[in-house]
């Protein structure tokens, strides 16, 4: 058996003298057929054929749980509105009009767009027109007062 102040010695990481490097040794080979002993013991684990009656009894005996239908069709009309929503907003939403780049923004562009856009139009119909030797019959529109 080894006495407090090797133990300490020990713990402490300090420094020793032969002798107590022996006294150390003497008792880890006193204790050596001490760990055969314990080896030897049988194992406290169950078998795994114990375990499985076990498990057997335990749910015979155990309450069953029952999912209650009030629940299942409840989560079941939540996912469905939710789907018919999402399918509501995604088919309804009304793709962007295309901007044109050299337009300007604003209330007042907003205002006079139908008047520029039918002048734009006619500009260019009247400007392929006269490119391709056509003549062009159609009255300018006439502006909106």
């Amino acid at each position: 058996m080894m006495n407090n102040g090797h133990m300490r010695k020990l713990s402490e990481e300090q420094p020793m003298t032969p002798d107590v490097v022996l006294a150390l040794d003497e008792a880890l080979e006193a204790s050596a057929g001490l760990g055969k002993i314990v080896h030897d013991l049988p194992d406290p684990e169950p078998s795994l054929a114990w375990r499985s009656k076990l498990n057997g009894r335990l749910l015979a005996v155990s309450p069953k749980k029952r999912r209650t239908a009030v629940w299942t069709w409840l989560s079941g009309g939540v996912a469905a509105t939710a789907l018919a929503a999402f399918a509501f907003v995604s088919l309804s939403a009304k793709p962007p009009a295309p901007e044109r780049p050299d337009a300007p923004n604003g209330p007042v562009a907003q205002a006079s767009a139908g008047l520029e856009e039918s002048l734009l139009t006619a500009h260019n119909d009247a400007n392929l027109e006269s490119g391709l030797g056509v003549a062009w019959t159609q009255e300018a529109p006439k502006p909106r007062s």
